[in-house]
C-alpha cells in the first residue's frame, strides 16, 4: 500500500484525477500500467477502483442497486455482477441493508458501500482519497479493518491520499511506502520513503507532519 501525503491544496487530488483520466495531463509524461493517460483512457479506467472524498452514491437506488448499476460501466454480465455485489455487500457488512434506499444508511455505512463499489470490477489499482474523512473513530476503524482483510479484489496496488490527521492512523498498520509533497517557497518538493521507518527517522525543517 502506497501513501501520498501533502498539505491541502498541494495537488494530491488533481494528480489522482490525472491518473484516473478525469483531468487532462498538463505537462510531462504520465503512464498507468504502461498506457498513456491521454490516449488510452478507456483501457485505464477499466483497471481502476476509486473511493473519492465525497459521498457520491445515487439517491434513486437501493444499496445493492448502486453496485449493480455501477457494474454496467465495466460490461459485467448481470449474473456475474449480482454474484460480486452479494460478495462485496457481505464483505463490507451491508448485506442486511441491500434493499433499503441509499438515504437510510449512516455515513459510515455509505463510505463502506463506496469502498465496495470501487472493488466491483476487481481493480488492479485502488485509489482512496481520504476515504474516512468526516467519520467517527469507530466507523473509521471499520473501513481500515476492511482494507486490511481485503481478499476479494486483491488489487496490485492500493494508493492512499492522506492529510495530517489521517497519516498516523494508517502508517504502522497499513502503509508500505510513502511519498510526501512539501510546499517550500511556493515550490512543491516530492520526498519518497520506500519504508515507513525511514519517514519516522527523517529530519527536515520543511517536513513537519
Amino acid at each position: 500500500m502506497f501513501g501520498f501525503l501533502g498539505p491541502n491544496g498541494a495537488g494530491k487530488t488533481t494528480a489522482m484525477k490525472m491518473i484516473q483520466c478525469v483531468s487532462p495531463r498538463t505537462a510531462g509524461k504520465l503512464d498507468v500500467f504502461g498506457m498513456d493517460v491521454n490516449t488510452s483512457q478507456s483501457k485505464i479506467k477499466r483497471l481502476l477502483g476509486v473511493v473519492p472524498q465525497e459521498t457520491n452514491l445515487d439517491p434513486d437506488f437501493s444499496v445493492s442497486e448502486n453496485l449493480m448499476v455501477y457494474s454496467r460501466y465495466f460490461d459485467m454480465k448481470r449474473d456475474d455482477a449480482r454474484k460480486v455485489t452479494d460478495e462485496l455487500l457481505d464483505f463490507v457488512q451491508l448485506d442486511e441493508k441491500k434493499d433499503v434506499n441509499i438515504e437510510q444508511p449512516s455515513g459510515g455505512m455509505k463510505r463502506r458501500l463506496i469502498l465496495a463499489r470501487a472493488l466491483i470490477n476487481r481493480p488492479r489499482l485502488l485509489i482512496l482519497d481520504e476515504p474516512t474523512v468526516g467519520l467517527d473513530p469507530q466507523a473509521r476503524h471499520v473501513i481500515w479493518d476492511k482494507l486490511r482483510t481485503n481478499n476479494l479484489a486483491d488489487p496490485q496496488c492500493i494508493l492512499f491520499l492522506l492529510n495530517k490527521t489521517l497519516v498516523f492512523h494508517l502508517m504502522n498498520d497499513l502503509l508500505d511506502t510513502l511519498t510526501v509533497l512539501i510546499d517550500h517557497c511556493n515550490k512543491f518538493i516530492f520526498i519518497h520513503f520506500p519504508r515507513f521507518q525511514e519517514f519516522l527517522q527523517y529530519q527536515s525543517p520543511y517536513l513537519a507532519v
